[in-house]
């Protein structure tokens, strides 16, 4: 009895010891009760007032801080022409702080749209003063979009996962049940798989980086628990708006692709 209640003892200590370094609780609100600076439009494109606008070119809306993907959906981003509604996808970038819209169909060439993001709010930020309106006019022509490069869950665990994470989230006792030491380790703990610290939110979100909280955690974001991913680490290329920083934006591209 003795033996085994040393052995559970021992098992408990290294546990914390494991996770001490590496994740924290919080009782801290998402935005907090203070009031929040509110989210400003930096620029767009197309630009206000544009012409010869590609047929099926999306519009981007930049802002100067991250938009919380809770905010976007139809009734705070809208694409139309008069009074038609155009139907089209909507994103959100974590990484170079953008919301767009893509038109799911060739938009009517020689016509006026409006875009339109109001009520958006960002992490930690307040919603839009007011309205970003912007009134364009399409051309005849079409671009080529190129798909982002394919990147493999064998790739991200081999460069990104297991050099910058694995060293904390191992095998023997994973901070909140997360190891990243291998591809069938990421498969159990990391996808499909609700965050420990936010009960609710998804670790990866399939096809969208910016509803996951391994992106959340990496870049630091306000209503995180605990300090951001890696402990004591950081991203070469930052992680602020914009950021040129190759393992990051494989990571999202990566969730994206899911």
């Amino acid at each position: 009895m003795i033996k085994v209640g040393l052995r559970l003892l021992t098992l408990l200590v290294a546990g914390l010891v494991a996770g001490s370094g590496c994740i924290y609780g919080t009782s801290e609100p998402w935005l907090g009760d203070a009031p929040q600076p509110a989210l400003e439009s930096t620029a767009t494109t197309p630009e206000g007032g544009a012409s010869g606008v590609p047929r099926n070119g999306a519009v981007v809306f930049q802002f100067d801080d991250r938009v919380h993907p809770d905010s976007v959906g139809v009734d705070t981003l809208a694409l139309t022409s008069g009074q038609n509604s155009v139907d089209a996808a909507r994103q959100v970038d974590l990484l170079a702080c953008t919301v767009s819209l893509a038109p799911q169909s060739l938009l009517t060439a020689d016509l006026s749209y409006q875009a339109e993001a109001s009520g958006l709010y960002g992490f930690g930020r307040g919603p839009l003063a007011e309205p970003v309106l912007v009134g364009f006019t399409t051309g005849s022509t079409t671009v080529d979009a190129t798909p982002p490069a394919v990147v493999t869950t064998e790739e991200i665990v081999r460069e990104v996962l297991v050099p910058r994470c694995a060293s904390c989230h191992d095998d023997h006792y994973p901070p909140g049940g997360l190891s990243l030491t291998s591809e069938d380790a990421v498969n159990a703990t990391l996808l499909d798989q609700d965050s420990a610290q936010r009960p609710g939110s998804p670790r990866v979100s399939r096809g969208s980086h910016a509803r996951s909280y391994l992106m959340w955690k990496v870049l630091g974001l306000p209503g995180i628990a605990g300090e951001p991913m890696p402990a004591g680490g950081d991203w070469a290329g930052g992680r602020q708006c914009g950021t040129p920083d190759p393992d990051l934006a494989r990571l999202a591209r990566w969730i994206d692709g899911l």
